[in-house]
């Protein structure tokens, strides 16, 4: 997303930037982003466990949660495969 951003905003008195804030960069591509993060969950007998939450950002709608003790990069990826179908409308940008 940072290369959609402007690299640097120039105001002074008098000075109007034509540029696109973040919030009219997520208004816009909403549609096409969604977003994933772990919490953490501890137990009552004192285990550690991780939640990987996705979700839609256009409509905050839930798309896949999962917990396990371990995360691995392994496990992350494969979460995320289960979660965004083969058929998605989801986009990923090209650096």
């Amino acid at each position: 997303m940072r290369k959609y951003l402007p690299k640097r905003l120039d105001r002074g008195p008098g000075k109007r930037v034509q540029s696109q804030r973040w919030r009219t960069f997520v208004r816009n591509y909403a549609q096409a982003i969604v977003a994933g993060d772990f919490c953490v969950v501890i137990t009552a007998t004192c285990r550690i466990l991780y939640v990987f939450v996705v979700i839609e950002c256009a409509r905050r709608r839930l798309l896949h949660v999962h917990v396990t003790a371990h995360p691995t990069a392994q496990w992350t990826l494969q979460q995320l495969r289960d979660a965004i179908p083969s058929d998605h409308r989801y986009r990923f940008p090209h650096p």
